[in-house]
């Protein structure tokens, strides 16, 4: 039996950019943190029509945001309930968590299984046909105390390409507090969210001009399997 986190003073920012399938996903991915933390704070960054950006998105939900404690967190990204549970315990000893080690991408099918499933299961020993799983990536989602957020003035907006803002915020987290703690036996998963596949990081180009270029699926494509 899951152990519900009663804390009100958390607020989870969540980066969501509007689609079809981000829209679904988020669907799903809402009720796991309704029933994990009901005392909790939802917030949604806003950001500009045909401008958007993760780190206004985040940024701007901070400043609404009333809790003392921020899960930052990609609105298609599902999680164990004891990742999340644990990373919050573990503020007291660091000033910052990454509470995954591996990055679990399901494919469009598994997706759709995904949503057939109750908010309150563990997915622990759920097994799903995957695109790829990716070790120790940074930005899904991040746990830190609303001040620590605030010392680094939060995310930085200008930075436009694609993940460089989470990298960036990982080390000027680091840089100013010198420790942190990742949690590296837990999974996350990512939901399928786009038609067009796209490398799963590229180095230097912004990600709208990625959906832009349309890349074949040929030579885009990850077709890799755990």
């Amino acid at each position: 039996m899951t152990n519900i986190i009663e804390d009100s003073n958390i607020s989870i920012l969540i980066n969501h950019k509007r689609g079809l399938y981000n829209d679904k996903n988020w669907m799903c991915i809402k009720k796991r943190y309704e029933f994990l933390i009901p005392n909790g704070e939802i917030v949604i960054g806003d950001y500009p029509k045909d401008n958007y950006s993760k780190s206004l998105t985040i940024n701007n939900a901070a400043k609404r945001a009333r809790g003392d404690i921020f899960i930052i967190a990609d609105s298609n990204i599902a999680f164990n309930f004891e990742s999340i549970k644990k990373g919050l315990d573990m503020l007291k000893q660091y000033p910052f968590i990454v509470p995954y080690g591996d990055v679990i991408y399901l494919n469009q099918h598994s997706t759709r299984d995904f949503y057939t499933l109750s908010p309150k299961l563990n997915m622990n020993g759920i097994r799903f046909s995957v695109y790829k799983r990716e070790p120790a990536s940074v930005g899904y989602i991040f746990i830190v105390p609303r001040k620590n957020f605030e010392d680094i003035g939060g995310f930085d907006e200008n930075i436009t390409d694609w993940d460089e803002e989470n990298m960036d915020f990982n080390d000027r987290l680091y840089a100013r507090f010198a420790e942190s703690k990742r949690l590296n036996n837990y999974s996350i998963w990512s939901l399928f969210y786009e038609k067009v596949n796209y490398p799963l990081y590229m180095k230097g180009i912004n990600v709208e001009k990625i959906l832009k270029m349309k890349y074949p699926l040929g030579d885009m494509s990850w077709n890799i399997s755990i």
